[in-house]
C-alpha cells in the first residue's frame, strides 16, 4: 500500500469497516494518508487485521468497537475516534448495515428495530455527534455508503432501501452519497 499524502494529518471513522466496502474506504483512506478509526461490531479480528495492515504500511489505525443499535454508543465511537485523533475528525463514512434475514411478512419487531437501528438510527446519531465536533472544529465531511437497492430493490429487501434512500438525503454540512453496484462480500447478519 503506498501512501499518496493528500490527507495527511486528518482522522477519518469508518463504520462497518470489518469487511467489504467498510474495509476498502479505510484502506482508502489510509493509503492517502489519514489515520483511519476502524469501527467494527462482530467483525473484530478483520478489523484488526486491516489496522494491522494499515500500520504495517506506515499509517495510524485503531479498531473501536460498538453496537451501533445503541445511540449512545453512536455518540461514545465518535468521541473515541476524535480523542485518538488528537481531537480532531476531519471525516465520518455511515457504512455500518445490515440486510434483513427474511422477508418483511415473516419479519419479527426485533429484528424490524435491528434493521432500522442499525442502518438509519445509527446514520442519525453518529453524524449528529460527528457534525457537533466538525462545526466547532471548522469543518468536516460526512459521507453515506448507500445501496443501489434505495433504488432498485430486491424484494426481500425492500426495508432496506426504504432506509438506503433516507440516509442518502440526510441535511449535513458537505454530505456525501454514494450507491454501490453488486460486489463480493460475505452478507451480514445481525448477531
Amino acid at each position: 500500500m503506498s501512501r499518496e499524502g493528500l490527507l495527511d494529518g486528518q482522522t477519518a471513522l469508518v463504520t462497518g469497516a470489518g469487511g467489504g466496502i467498510g474495509r476498502g474506504i479505510a484502506l482508502r483512506f489510509a493509503e492517502e494518508g489519514a489515520a483511519v478509526a476502524l469501527h467494527c461490531r462482530t467483525a473484530t479480528e478483520s478489523a484488526r487485521e486491516t489496522a494491522g495492515r494499515i500500520r504495517e504500511s506506515g499509517g495510524r489505525a485503531v479498531v473501536l468497537r460498538a453496537d451501533l443499535t445503541d445511540e449512545d454508543a453512536c455518540h461514545r465511537v465518535v468521541a473515541q475516534a476524535a480523542e485518538w485523533g488528537g481531537g480532531r475528525l476531519t471525516a465520518l463514512v455511515n457504512n455500518a448495515g445490515v440486510q434483513p434475514v427474511r422477508d418483511l411478512a415473516a419479519m419479527t419487531a426485533a429484528e424490524w428495530r435491528t434493521v432500522v437501528d442499525t442502518n438509519l438510527t445509527s446514520v442519525f446519531a453518529c453524524t449528529q455527534a460527528a457534525a457537533r465536533l466538525m462545526r466547532d472544529q471548522g469543518g468536516g465531511t460526512v459521507t453515506h455508503i448507500a445501496s443501489v437497492e434505495a433504488h432498485h430493490p430486491a424484494p426481500p429487501t425492500r426495508t432496506t432501501a426504504r432506509r438506503r434512500r433516507r440516509s442518502s438525503r440526510t441535511p449535513v454540512r458537505r454530505p456525501r452519497s454514494t450507491a454501490p453496484g453488486v460486489y463480493a462480500s460475505t452478507p451480514s447478519r445481525p448477531a
